[in-house]
């Protein structure tokens, strides 16, 4: 039997959909996981099978700034005024290179200003299912919504995994359901970018903190800055279990569904001259899940979508897209590389 696309969740013709799961290297990261976001967090979702990977990341979660050794704020020197005069007499002399190498002293100092960082990457490993076994494979990102979703068949029954990034709530919400009898179990796990370390706290709950250490082949960087960063994440499930394994990881058996909500944060402020808040972001963040996990799923994503939507609906374009929406899009852009016109595809870039 031949599916449609339109058989599958998240269809529709402002839709990314494609066959087959992203490469779990930086490449597939890159060009092909789906990317989520909020404006304050975001994510890139994989779409595995049998192990998920889901990458995010938080918007201060930065090196350098205060705190760092040799941070000078991105100042100048203090005698740029009898620089300048050199530079001058240096131009009217005709010695150019000279007066090209002096004017970058006035470009201030790069010292200490650091780099946006990873947090983390999150894993599902799910031990009842191999690719080999499973048909109808699609991962999707509908643009209306907002929400990632990967969808199989496993032994004729459907498995649906949808993320959203949620603004109102700030948090990060997964959702894990089959048909039928199928059940849902696997194990969750953290691992950090920056050499956090993760614990579990309670029955359902993991908690990952740390100071970013901008990490580059196993090294710190010099510009660590002692940001304190948090993120918590908390399973709820439907039916089965959820409870610790280890000291590090959670282990889901058995649900009929299980929902994970994340919340990440660090104790960085916008406020000269130091850019800390003072207040420690462990507690913050277990409190956002804790909260969101109490509205419920639907509860959250009704006020994502109440959200997301009503920015995303002031403005659509029609530029005579006919094409159906049977085409994969990884396969759309490859037909438009070798000179065939698209005109859907251009909307969806628009968009």
């Amino acid at each position: 039997m031949k599916h449609r696309l339109e058989d599958y969740p998240g269809a529709g013709e402002l839709t990314l959909w494609y066959e087959k799961p992203a490469h779990t290297d930086y490449k597939g990261w890159e060009q092909q996981a789906l990317p989520i976001g909020n404006g304050y967090m975001g994510a890139k979702v994989f779409g595995g099978i049998r192990r998920e990977q889901i990458q995010f990341n938080e918007k201060t979660l930065w090196t350098g700034g205060p705190g760092t050794p040799g941070y000078a704020l991105g100042c100048t020197r203090d005698d740029n005024g009898q620089a300048m005069h050199e530079i001058q007499n240096m131009l009217a002399a005709g010695e150019n290179e000279a007066a090209e190498k002096a004017m970058r002293g006035l470009q201030g100092s790069e010292a200490g200003l650091g780099a946006y960082q990873n947090f983390g990457t999150m894993f599902f490993d799910f031990p009842g299912l191999r690719e080999r076994s499973c048909r109808q494979y699609r991962r999707t990102l509908d643009l209306r919504t907002a929400v990632s979703c990967v969808s199989f068949a496993h032994k004729g029954l459907r498995h649906t995994r949808t993320c959203f990034m949620s603004y109102p709530d700030h948090v990060f919400v997964a959702k894990f359901d089959a048909d039928g009898s199928e059940k849902i179990s696997f194990r969750f796990w953290v691992e950090s970018a920056q050499k956090g370390k993760c614990r579990v706290k309670g029955a359902d709950t993991l908690l990952l903190s740390g100071s970013p250490r901008g990490c580059v082949g196993g090294k710190d960087s010099p510009d660590a800055n002692n940001l304190r960063y948090a993120a918590a994440f908390q399973i709820v499930v439907n039916g089965g279990t959820v409870k610790p394994h280890g000291e590090d990881s959670l282990v889901v058996s058995e649900a009929d569904s299980a929902v994970l909500y994340l919340c990440a944060q660090t104790d960085y402020e916008d406020q000269f001259p130091h850019y800390r808040s003072g207040i420690d972001p462990v507690p913050q963040a277990l409190q956002r899940v804790q909260v969101a996990a109490e509205k419920g799923y639907e509860a959250l994503y009704q006020a994502h979508l109440a959200d997301y939507q009503a920015l995303f609906d002031r403005v659509e374009i029609q530029v005579g897209q006919e094409e159906e929406t049977s085409l994969p899009t990884d396969k759309l852009l490859k037909k438009y590389k070798k000179g065939r016109q698209s005109r859907l595809l251009e909307m969806l870039y628009f968009q």
